[in-house]
């Protein structure tokens, strides 16, 4: 995985060889850990407009 803060992006290369690239706020958006969503109802504890659209990507990990 690979940081790109200037363009706002993670690049992501898997195993089989294929790249993918996602921006930030996609990530904040799609997040299901249950800072962001709430574990039962799956519903999202933060609302659209309320999202940080400048928050950034700080540290990186990979979760089985």
């Amino acid at each position: 995985m690979k940081n790109l803060s200037d363009q706002r992006l993670v690049e992501v290369h898997w195993d089989d060889g294929n790249t993918s690239v996602y921006p930030f706020n996609w990530l904040k958006d799609n997040c299901q850990c249950e800072e962001c969503f709430h574990p039962y109802t799956k519903a999202r504890w933060i609302l659209m407009r309320n999202l940080d659209v400048d928050a950034v990507v700080t540290d990186l990990k990979v979760i089985s």
